[in-house]
């Protein structure tokens, strides 16, 4: 029998602030498949929390990403973090017949879901000495982790030439090397893995590469690879000192991803691939379809051609658009008061980002500047980042704050969503802001559908108050959720549709299951 009501939750707030802390930091923690530890540890201490103190909650959370996320770096952390939750089978307390949930177990439902580079990345931060929550520093695997592995190693033993056909030999190496799991006779003369004199499998005859292009004339190595379907990067490798022509490069794009296309996009652009009409309209249509790697487009600052440019800043818009849905009209408040620089830096970083969510900006996104008093500014000729940088060029902090200074601007363009970039401040020499919106009511102007505030400040809130005495729906949003990840669109869906909407999905989430092969292995 289980005593549900002995597990420790936290409150909505809490769960909140948590959820925001995670999102907002868990992007581009690997780079290059290196580990930024100091952007780790922020969002493992968000974790932690929920794992030792509101394990129910973690459990729905890592089932939810899952189910809604594009990030990888989320869904590896929150698997390897769930592994460690409280509510790990055991009893109460000592010698009770009343035990905990095995929670847990969702990381290993969770881990089946993982390609071999991440169930890696999994098995790696389980394996590293660091502090977890209130856990000393130490390596962190565990036993249910290592039997998730264990298994997942097991049931990819009869798969192993699809997998060394991906590229994942040397990965999978390394998870059994990391599991201190032998490998079977099998997957080694599958992987071609060659072992030291008395371990299993030692002397026996290996299989040589599948994928050899020699002799082959271009024509006939792009029909191998459609053919035999093989991957983008096995079949660029097996190229050699082959030059990658349109032919092979067309039929390496086939078989692509959109992901995989953009990732790609300086190989083919250096070879001078994109410089070809058909090659170029089947990359478009490849990158159209990524999910992740279009964040990668501000960085690629190697790319020559504008229209490879204009293609993949389009297609990243249109991603975005996609995942957010319709968010009406959206004016964008920026916070030039005194000592403000950072809410313009936010705007010449985040603007376009919002602006990106927005159908049709052109005619649904407005934006301003306010300090005692508001400045209209012009729509921005196109919404890439550049294009705010340019309009806010030059803009300087100045004067006292009047958070209100575009309210009735924004109401009468019509615009059903504010976002403000600000500390909070508000000074009161200019009204109180609940008997000003009190008064546009009565002028008939009606209240925005939502209002969401971009914290620059580190404790004050007092924006936010102000629009929930007067009733009008508010959620606060970290200025690192707005960051180039692929959380974006997610923390821009979720704040602008209100706080609780994304605590209610994530408990009503159902939680993973284990595969019905799993009792089999």
């Amino acid at each position: 029998m289980v005593q549900e009501s002995e597990l420790s939750y936290l409150n909505d707030e809490d769960r909140l602030q948590v959820y925001n802390g995670i999102v907002g930091g868990c992007h581009h923690l690997w780079s290059k498949n290196k580990l930024d530890e100091e952007k780790l540890k922020p969002v493992l201490a968000n974790f932690a929390k929920l794992a030792e103190q509101d394990p129910y909650f973690l459990a729905h959370f890592t089932s939810w990403v899952f189910k809604n996320s594009d990030s990888k770096d989320l869904k590896v952390v929150a698997t390897f973090v769930n592994s460690l939750s409280d509510a790990d089978g055991t009893p109460f307390s000592k010698g009770s017949s009343y035990k905990k949930p095995n929670l847990r177990r969702i990381s290993q439902a969770a881990l089946q879901h993982l390609d071999p580079k991440l169930a890696l990345r999994v098995v790696q931060l389980a394996n590293k000495k660091m502090e977890v929550g209130s856990k000393a520093k130490a390596t962190h695997y565990s036993k249910t982790l290592k039997t998730g592995v264990k298994k997942y190693l097991k049931y990819r033993e009869t798969s192993m030439d699809s997998i060394k056909k991906h590229g994942f030999t040397k990965t999978v190496q390394n998870l059994y090397r990391f599991n201190h799991q032998a490998p079977s006779k099998e997957v080694v003369v599958a992987l071609g893995w060659e072992q030291k004199p008395g371990y299993p499998g030692a002397g026996v005859e290996l299989k040589k590469s599948m994928f050899d292009f020699k002799g082959l004339n271009d024509m006939e190595v792009a029909q191998k690879i459609q053919k035999e379907r093989i991957p983008p990067l096995t079949a660029l490798g097996a190229l050699g000192n082959m030059k990658a022509t349109p032919v092979i490069a067309a039929a390496v794009l086939e078989q692509c991803s959109g992901d995989q296309a953009v990732v790609l996009t300086e190989l083919f652009e250096r070879q001078g691939l994109l410089k070809d009409r058909e090659i170029k309209q089947i990359y478009k249509a490849k990158i159209s379809t990524a999910k992740t790697a279009l964040d990668r487009v501000e960085r690629l600052n190697t790319i020559q051609d504008d229209e490879v440019k204009k293609m993949m800043k389009t297609a990243k818009a249109e991603s975005r658009k996609e995942k957010v849905g319709d968010l009406g009209k959206v004016f964008l408040h920026i916070d030039t008061s005194y000592s403000m620089t950072q809410a313009i830096d936010a705007a010449k970083e985040s603007g376009s980002i919002i602006a990106e969510c927005v159908q049709n900006p052109r005619e649904n996104f407005h934006w301003g500047l306010f300090s005692s008093t508001g400045t209209v500014l012009p729509t921005p000729e196109t919404f890439e980042k550049d294009a705010f940088v340019q309009a806010l060029y030059g803009r300087r902090p100045n004067g006292g704050t009047d958070c209100l200074a575009l309210y009735e601007i924004a109401r009468r363009k019509g615009c059903t969503t504010d976002v403000y970039l600000t500390d909070q401040g508000h000074s009161m020499q200019v009204g109180n802001i609940t008997q000003r919106i009190e008064q546009f009511r009565r002028q008939g102007l009606p209240d925005p559908e939502l209002v969401v505030i971009v914290n620059l400040g580190r404790y004050c809130h007092m924006l936010k108050n102000e629009f929930e005495a007067v009733g009008i729906k508010v959620t606060e949003i970290l200025p690192t959720a707005l960051t180039e990840s692929a959380l974006v669109a997610e923390a821009i869906k979720y704040g602008l549709k209100g706080a609780t909407v994304v605590l209610d999905e994530i408990m009503d989430t159902p939680l993973m299951k284990l595969p019905n092969w799993w009792e089999s292995i």
